[in-house]
């Protein structure tokens, strides 16, 4: 039986969806601001369960952040 997504989890697919169209968007921000806005959303939705599509989009987020903010960060 298919379950439609709740609320809450329709609001994170949008709000994990916005977050990687703007780090993405090298024209948008900067790289640093990018990283931010991402640290902002992981705390946010911490703890919160995810769908399958959710993870894989959270998977790729994470190895934009490990390739681009956490360079950053050692300078």
């Amino acid at each position: 039986m298919y379950h439609f997504p709740s609320a809450l989890a329709r609001q994170l697919l949008a709000a994990l969806s916005t977050g990687l169209i703007l780090t993405l968007s090298s024209n948008v921000a900067s790289s640093t601001e990018n990283c931010e806005r991402l640290e902002a959303i992981a705390v946010q939705y911490a703890g919160v369960e995810l769908t399958r599509g959710q993870k894989q989009l959270k998977q790729r987020m994470i190895i934009w952040y490990s390739t681009h903010c956490i360079v950053h960060a050692d300078r």
